[in-house]
């Protein structure tokens, strides 16, 4: 007998959605399907455009869509995989992204995803946690405006791109 043990997703997104002021969105691993969402990520989008869509839904253009759709179907790389944390389980910093505010506008946003295995005795598919971290105003007047020559970079890194970890480039090359 005994009690079911709590399933780990849900202490893992009851702890980051009980946090004040964090936007974070819970995902089906599957096609990144919003299946929860934290008040401060209701606020930014508002529970229509986030009930039952995709998290490609909130993104800016199709060409970043596109690219974050690419971006999380690649397998996960050793620096992000550890040999000390269950199988299934990686963390990835995808650098800024560019979203669509609840009114049409566009604004910036760190993007941290964590992906949580499957948990057969809860009966839990594997999900995908993202925290969006908007940048304020300060930190925008530090990011230097692209370059007009990086609208030719193709489709593998739409403008105003700044990849895992890289920061954005400043200068030519």
């Amino acid at each position: 007998g005994g009690a079911a043990a709590a399933s780990c997703q849900t202490i893992v997104w009851q702890v980051i959605s009980a946090v004040a002021g964090v936007a974070a969105l819970m995902c089906s691993d599957d096609g990144l399907v919003i299946r929860d969402a934290s008040k401060k990520a209701f606020t930014m989008w508002g529970s229509a455009t986030l009930r039952g869509s995709s998290l490609f839904k909130l993104i800016y253009d199709e060409a970043m869509a596109s690219w974050l759709q690419t971006e999380m179907q690649s397998p996960v790389t050793p620096a992000f995989a550890s040999s000390t944390l269950p199988a299934g389980f990686w963390l990835r910093d995808l650098g800024f992204v560019e979203f669509r505010s609840r009114l049409g506008s566009a604004f910036d946003a760190s993007v941290i995803c964590a992906r949580l295995p499957g948990e057969a005795a809860a009966a839990q598919p594997p999900v995908v946690v993202v925290v969006v971290q908007p940048v304020t105003h300060d930190e925008s007047r530090q990011v230097p405006m692209q370059h007009p020559a990086s609208q030719a970079r193709g489709a593998n890194q739409p403008p105003a791109f700044a990849g895992p970890r890289s920061g954005y480039r400043q200068g030519p090359g």
